[in-house]
This record gives C-alpha cells, structure tokens and sequence, in this order.
C-alpha cells in the first residue's frame, strides 16, 4: 500500500511539473491530446467528426469570360483538376484520381469563392461569392484585386483558369498572388505581390496576410502536383512553411540526395480567420484557416508581360 502512495505522490509531482514546464505546449483540449515522444512534448489532432472539418479546394480547368468590372465577374468554368485538404488541426488530403467535367454553378452558391483567369494579355483575379443563374453562368460579386482590363467587356471562351472554394465561415479570407520560391528541402516561401483581406461574406478589409500562422496551406501547379504544408511566417509580403504532403518529385532531400531549389509565380487563397476564437482564448490554435496556393507557370509570362 504504501508504495503505491509513493508512485501516486512520484506521479502527481512530474504531473505539476509538466504543467508548469514553459516548454510544453499549450494544446486544445476541444479537438487535441498530448503525445510524448523522443522529440519531446507535442499536440496531436484527435480523430475528427465529419462536421470537424472544413475542406478547401481548388479546381483547375477552363473559363469563360462573359462581361466584368472592379466589382464583379460573369463566367462559366469546366473543370479538369482539383485537390482538397482540411482546416488545422488536422492533416488531411483529399486527392481524385480522376474528375468529372463539372460546369454546375449551383454548387458554389453560399460558399467564399475567388477565381484567377490566365488571360494572354494579363492576369485577372477576383474574389467574393457566387450567384448561379440557370445553373450555367456564375455571377461573382465582390471585388478585383488585378488592374483593370481592356477586354472587360469582351466574351472570351477557353481561358485556362483556377476556381477555389471553401464554405462560408466568419472570420476573414484572403486572395492574392506572388513569386514561390521551393528550397528543395520541403521549405516554401512565397514573396507577395498582391492581396486582399476580406470577410465572408465578400466586404473587403485594410488587413494584411499578418494574421494567417499556423494554417494549413497548400500548393497545386499546372503539371498537377499537389503540395500541403503548414505556414510558419505571415507577414503583408511573406509567406512560409514546410511540407508534409507532397506529389512533386524533390520537394524533400531525399528525392534526389541533393536539394532542387526552383521558383514560381503562383497564385494563393487564404479562408478564414476568426477574431472570435482568437480574442476569447489565445492559446487555441486559429482553426478554420488556410491558405491555396497555385504554381502557375503562365502566371509567370502574364506578369512579366
């Protein structure tokens, strides 16, 4: 009997010791449990409820531009290719192999949509929620966060084109696009050029990119790889973190024995950040959050050009 009292006070003291331990992390008890390993102590995601998560994904394919303006895009979209991953805390990927043409603009209604169209004169992107009409053509109001563009009245068909969707959630999103730079050792960092905050419900804000850590992210090119990481770095000009999904051949070292660094322009989605969450209790990890980003290889050529 009284070794066990032993073992229960040795117990209760490594236990006080733990919680006063500046070192050990602070997780959420709503979705996470502590796992000791030889690294030390960390957080790990429970298994979630389907109502847990919250998917983001992005389709690439073909578009076609009917009329625009600083507030607002008429289109159509046929889609070839598209990936899905999940809100922090949790890590999964969500990846067809292969995709039905879906040109049914029912299914973004109420969800926070923004598009990027890889015109041969430029690039346009805009962002804000869809209205379908005849279930054929999508009407997006909200706002362009490109300069203006000659052909806004012009109908164009078959623009190569990103459409990313997430449902909507309070707290705030972000679009935008810049240079990605891939250090070959599973690091990514993107230099922005251009962005916009907004809420979601499409009214845009004078916040920057600073609030959005601690996300997941990911990454999607025109070759079709796909690659899902965790922002480490938020700031008005930079974005950064490191992988832990990928399909891109020498994202880690190991591919190859040796580090491939390349760049990129690409494009980014960022959905959604929540004050609430954050101002109530700031040791939660900020969940419903995340960040789409597209190395696109024409985006490169429309900037330049």
């Amino acid at each position: 009997m009284l070794s066990t009292v032993v073992l229960l006070l040795l117990a209760l003291q490594e236990s006080a010791a733990f919680a006063t331990n500046a070192d050990t992390p602070q997780c959420d008890w709503a979705k996470e449990d502590y796992l000791l390993s030889v690294e030390g102590m960390t957080c790990v995601a429970r298994i979630p409820e389907p109502s847990d998560l919250l998917w983001y994904t992005t389709q690439f394919g073909t578009c076609s531009h009917f009329a625009s303006s600083a507030n607002g895009l008429l289109f159509t979209f046929d889609q070839s290719a598209t990936a899905s991953y999940t809100n922090v805390p949790y890590q999964k990927v969500f990846r067809p192999a292969s995709t039905i043409v879906n040109s049914d603009m029912d299914r973004y209604e109420n969800k926070s949509v923004s598009v990027l169209l890889l015109k041969e004169g430029g690039v346009q992107m805009y962002v804000g929620s869809v209205r379908s009409q005849d279930n054929t053509k999508g009407l997006l109001h909200g706002k362009r966060i490109t300069e203006e563009d000659s052909t806004e009245s012009d109908e164009v068909h078959d623009i190569p084109c990103v459409v990313n969707e997430v449902k909507k959630v309070s707290g705030q999103s972000a679009s935008g696009f810049g240079m990605c730079t891939y250090d070959g050792k599973g690091g990514l960092s993107i230099d922005v050029i251009n962005s916009l905050v907004y809420s979601g419900n499409g009214y845009y804000t004078d916040l920057d990119l600073s609030i959005f850590k601690n996300v997941n992210a990911a990454v999607y090119d025109v070759n079709q790889d796909y690659e899902v990481f965790k922002i480490s770095e938020a700031s008005a000009s930079v974005v950064a973190g490191h992988s832990y999904y990928s399909t891109r051949s020498d994202t880690w070292t190991i591919d190859s024995g040796t580090p491939v660094a390349k760049k990129e322009y690409c494009s980014f989605f960022v959905d959604a950040f929540n004050w609430i969450d954050a101002v109530n209790d700031p040791n939660v990890i900020n969940t419903a959050q995340a960040l789409l980003t597209w190395g696109l290889r024409p985006l490169g050529a429309a900037l330049r050009g």
